[in-house]
């Protein structure tokens, strides 16, 4: 099943006054500051692509587009329409 990963960079423009400093916990996570969350759109759970750049680390959010493929698994469809189809005229 091969999912969709749809990068969508989002640059916040740096400002001196918006740097903010943050600890590196013991299983070395980072906090990312609800401002810099609010505006990139990301939520609990969602997905962000972490990379090096030239001034240090880089973290950007990633939207990813699931695949409805199997969603009707078992739900009996595919026989309906099976069905339906044996019954259109020919």
């Amino acid at each position: 099943m091969a999912t969709s990963i749809k990068v969508i960079p989002v640059v916040i423009p740096l400002h001196y006054d918006c740097g903010v400093a943050q600890k590196v916990g013991p299983k070395g996570q980072v906090v990312i500051p609800k401002k810099f969350r609010d505006e990139l759109g990301i939520e609990p759970g969602d997905e962000v692509e972490v990379s090096l750049s030239e001034n240090g680390v880089l973290i950007q959010s990633v939207h990813t587009t699931k695949t409805l493929r199997g969603i009707f698994s078992g739900s009996g469809m595919l026989e309906m329409l099976m069905s339906d189809r044996r019954k259109e005229p020919r």
